[in-house]
């Protein structure tokens, strides 16, 4: 079954119809133990009805599609990019290599926008990308500075009591 409407990618919704186009939404409802309306539902986020997959069912729908394709899993990646999205935001200091591989790869992404921006001759939609790409880097290194002053005591007592509320 083809799904006819298009799909915001990177959604439950759209990882779950791509599911559908491949197996069916009868299949699939076997595979997982529900209903073919209940899969139908969670192909479309449009809908009053609509009600994304327990994670279980999700998980085995996305072995499922793996071992049958050898391609990445759907409902997987659309979990990783929207986690991505949310968190770009909010950036939090982990493990030391994680800090460097985060902090590398936001420093590329400056490094990119710079670039960018000389190639379109200094356009304002370049500058603001730039802007963007610095902020980010410097809302991680804030993070990492923050973990780092608690962890060394250097944060005030009000501050790190505050701080370890939020967490």
């Amino acid at each position: 079954m083809t799904a006819y409407k298009p799909r915001k990618p990177g959604t439950f919704d759209e990882a779950t119809t791509t599911i559908r186009n491949l197996f069916g939404a009868g299949p699939m409802g076997l595979h997982v133990g529900v209903s073919d309306a209940t899969i139908n539902a969670a192909c479309d986020a449009d809908v009053s009805n609509y009600t994304p997959l327990r994670v279980d069912r999700a998980l085995d729908l996305d072995v499922w599609y793996v071992r049958a394709t050898g391609r990445a899993a759907p409902i997987h990646a659309a979990y990783g990019q929207m986690l991505a999205d949310r968190t770009q935001q909010a950036p939090m200091a982990g493990l030391p290599h994680e800090n460097m591989a985060n902090l590398s790869k936001e420093s590329s992404e400056v490094i990119e926008a710079i670039a960018k921006f000389v190639a379109t001759e200094g356009c304002s939609s370049a500058s603001e990308e730039v802007v963007r790409q610095c902020d980010d880097v410097i809302r991680l290194m804030q993070a990492i500075r923050t973990k780092h002053a608690r962890n060394a005591g250097l944060l005030p007592a009000d501050t790190q009591q505050a701080d370890d509320n939020a967490a």
